[in-house]
């Protein structure tokens, strides 16, 4: 580590047997139950996902009576995480894209018709309370 220093003095700090330290933390069971559910999330990272599926696995296992308010946790595996969730987005989108190409005509055209109608209006507004008089004081 002393040689690293003095040859890469920036990189150094990157360079730690650290990595794979272990520590504690203290949390209440609201606590508990919200990271859980929250890092079981099929979007999260595969890691973190596992560590919050065995921490509720584990407070379970000691504490029965617990579990019932970690039924909110998402135990599945999922293999694509993230992409799937991405692709059913593009597919979503996909699909109100093909319903609006097919629709478009005609909610464009009233759109298009009523939002001449209210801006008409608006502009005729001023014209209409000068003309009968219409005075703020």
């Amino acid at each position: 580590m002393i040689r690293l220093q003095k040859n890469f003095r920036r990189g150094a700090i990157y360079c730690t047997d650290g990595y794979n330290m272990h520590w504690y933390f203290h949390v209440n069971l609201r606590s508990l139950q919200w990271l859980c559910e929250l890092r079981s999330a099929p979007a999260g990272h595969p890691n973190y996902r596992f560590i919050a599926q065995e921490l509720a696995k584990q407070v379970s296992k000691v504490f029965p009576s617990f579990e019932r308010f970690f039924k909110f946790v998402d135990y599945d595996g999922y293999e694509l995480g993230r992409l799937g969730q991405e692709m059913r987005i593009v597919e979503k989108r996909l699909a109100r894209s093909a319903m609006s190409e097919k629709q478009g005509s005609v909610l464009g055209g009233m759109l298009l018709i009523t939002g001449s109608c209210v801006g008409a209006g608006m502009l005729g507004l001023p014209m209409m309370t000068g003309l009968s008089g219409f005075s703020l004081l």
